[in-house]
Formats: structure tokens, C-alpha cells, sequence
């Protein structure tokens, strides 16, 4: 008997497409392990799910929700061997388990700890990793420049003795962790490089004119790691700062920008930026 478990992470854009394919499959079962099934975002709360899934959505937070989720606690289910025996009897009925969760990174989430706990007994479980189901678009912020050229870029930053900027300034905080692009907006801060060469002198070797930038559209990519509310990074200076691994520049591909997050869709990229 095959069996399988998809542990789901809805905390990143363009998902939500992505599960109703997968559950288009009538023997897939929707497991809601959030401790507290509520969501600032209406398609997420309980009741849309369950008008949406009937009886193929069911919340097992009550046993299998980490009770520490808001706290910063370490993980801990609230009564795991009644929740973990529920979901043996559904997967040994032939259903396939999608366990969801708003937590987009699966290492870091209460998911593992569930799908561990499966392994333990039933070490035939086919488990279907988050990274293993693609989505259809990224996730994507719009940024001035100069700024975007210098998170994209922070090879050259380094070259001319300046700090890697790895932090952009926001006065919003999103709950999205994971895979970012990065948009050049059509607006340049004419004062910017002026400003922080103060702090960063080599920032002068920089081109300083708008004409020397790409505006409107996409220049690199990132990964958001983290939002901080304090930082002794010298770039961070509030409200928020958006915390960029790993970036690196790409081809220019014009796009219309967005406030805040926006996705854009992957048929939207060059063909060679498709499968990054």
C-alpha cells in the first residue's frame, strides 16, 4: 500500500493555487495542525477551508498544534499520540495527508516534528517535501534605486570597501520567509548615495545618476531570512528590516512593480531564469 504525507507551508505567495491541485486528488485530506486556526488572511481561516473542503478538511490542532507558536518556545504538541494515531488510521485507509501550517520553512516547523513521529511507525511513509512541489510564481519587492542595484549586487559593494547591504528598511512587516526577487522600481532616491557615503565613502564610486541605473523591472534574487525590529547592521534603520541572503544579480526582465509583496509569474521570466 502506498501512502503519503505532505507537509504544506502557506506562509509564502502563490500557494493557494498550488493546493487545490493538490487537492484535486479525492483521497487527499486536508490536516490543519495550526494550534489556533485563525489567519489575517480570510482564505486561510478555518471556516473558508472547511466551506471549501468539506469533510476533507479536518483541524487537528488540538493534538497535534504546537502550544508554543506565538511565545518563541521551543516546539511542543499539545497531545500528540491522539492526533498521530488519527492520521495512521486515515493513511492506512489509503488517504493522503496534506498537513498544513503557515510556516514556510519545513525544517523550522511543527510539521517535522508530526512527519518524524509518523516515520517512527509507519517508516514506509512516502513524504512529499515542501520543496519538492513547485509553485507558478515568486514572490517579489519593489525596490528604489540605487537600493536594489546595491542588495543585488553585493560583490561590488564589497570590492569598494563598502558593507554588503543585506538589510531593506520597511515600515510593514510580512510573514513570507523564502525565495525573493528583486524589482527596480522606476524611482530614484537622488540623495541616497550622497547620504550613506558618509558612512561609506567608496559608495562615491558608484554610478550617481538615475541613467546609469535599470528601472522597472526585475535585477536579482534573494532569500528573506528574517524581519528584525533592531539590528547593529549599519543599513538596518527601522521599522522593520528585511533580512536578504544570498543575493545575486539578474538579466534585466522589464515588470510593472507593486507596493509591498507582489508575484510574478514564472512564465513572466526568461527561459533561463525558470528554473532557478
Amino acid at each position: 500500500m502506498s501512502t503519503k504525507v505532505i507537509p504544506f507551508g502557506y506562509g509564502r505567495s502563490g500557494v493557494m493555487e498550488q493546493l487545490d491541485t493538490l487537492m484535486q486528488d479525492e483521497r487527499t485530506a486536508l490536516i490543519d495542525t495550526r494550534y489556533s486556526p485563525r489567519s489575517r488572511r480570510p482564505e486561510w481561516r478555518q471556516g473558508a477551508l472547511k466551506a471549501k473542503y468539506g469533510k476533507r478538511y479536518m483541524w487537528l490542532g488540538e493534538t497535534l498544534g504546537n502550544v508554543n507558536y506565538n511565545n518563541g518556545g521551543p516546539i511542543q504538541l499539545a497531545s500528540p499520540d491522539g492526533g498521530i494515531a488519527r492520521l495512521i488510521n486515515g493513511l492506512r485507509a489509503s488517504w493522503s495527508l496534506l498537513l498544513l501550517c503557515q510556516c514556510p520553512d519545513y525544517e523550522q516547523c511543527h510539521r517535522k516534528v508530526i512527519v518524524d513521529l509518523l516515520l517512527t511507525q509507519m517508516p514506509e511513509l512516502e513524504v512529499i517535501h515542501p520543496d519538492v512541489v513547485q509553485t507558478n510564481s515568486l514572490p517579489t519587492l519593489s525596490i528604489w534605486q540605487p537600493y536594489a542595484f546595491m542588495l543585488a549586487n553585493p560583490d561590488i559593494l564589497l570590492a569598494y570597501g563598502v558593507s554588503a547591504k543585506r538589510i531593506e528598511n520597511r515600515d510593514w512587516r510580512p510573514s513570507y520567509r523564502g525565495k525573493l526577487l528583486l524589482h527596480a522600481s522606476r524611482m530614484f532616491d537622488r540623495d541616497a548615495l550622497l547620504y550613506w557615503s558618509r558612512r561609506f565613502p567608496g559608495l562615491l564610486e558608484l554610478p550617481q545618476t538615475a541613467d546609469d541605473y535599470e528601472l522597472g523591472g526585475i535585477v536579482g534574487i534573494a532569500n528573506l531570512v528574517d524581519v528584525v525590529e533592531s539590528s547593529n547592521d549599519p543599513w538596518f534603520v527601522g521599522r522593520y528590516g528585511f533580512v536578504l541572503a544570498n543575493a545575486r544579480p539578474l538579466p534585466f526582465t522589464p515588470y510593472l512593480g507593486s507596493p509591498r509583496l507582489f508575484d510574478v509569474p514564472v512564465s513572466a521570466l526568461p527561459e533561463e531564469l525558470r528554473r532557478m
